[in-house]
């Protein structure tokens, strides 16, 4: 096995957060569940935290790149666990800076660190749903 490829099995095996700037993992809250978030999303905003999840859709706008998650658990905190029936709802990320959706198509996973930023309530099916949202400061595409 080459050196390139030894690491990248070490970097695989580090938690996602030993990866971040120091600056950027000393503001995660690293108390917060997604149930909480989920319950209500206004209450914590401001709040840095680590979500993953598989992409449903990508969708540029005007001055972001918005992700519509399906929130999966993360296992060692590095990727999203690969059982859909474990997620506990959906989220919205925002990429301030370009992202092309080309790149990041549905079915995508994602381990990601943001801060929430509220919620939105768009259309699910014939539903109105509430989606907490973030912003995106950090993400890393997990393989398939």
């Amino acid at each position: 096995m080459g050196v390139s490829a030894l690491a990248f099995l070490a970097g695989c095996s580090k938690p996602y957060k030993a990866n971040l700037s120091p600056d950027l993992a000393n503001q995660l809250n690293d108390s917060l569940s997604f149930s909480q978030i989920k319950a209500d999303p206004d209450n914590y905003k401001g709040e840095m935290v680590i979500l993953g999840g598989q992409i449903l859709s990508a969708k540029r706008l005007a001055h972001a790149t918005e992700l519509i998650i399906l929130q999966l658990p993360l296992i060692h905190e590095q990727e999203p666990s690969t059982d859909l029936t474990q997620s506990q709802g959906r989220y919205i990320a925002y990429q301030q800076t370009f992202l092309d959706p080309a790149t990041v198509p549905a079915g995508t996973r994602i381990t990601l660190a943001g801060e929430l930023s509220g919620s939105v309530t768009q259309k699910l099916d014939e539903t109105d749903y509430i989606y907490p949202t973030l912003t995106i400061k950090d993400f890393k595409i997990c393989p398939t």
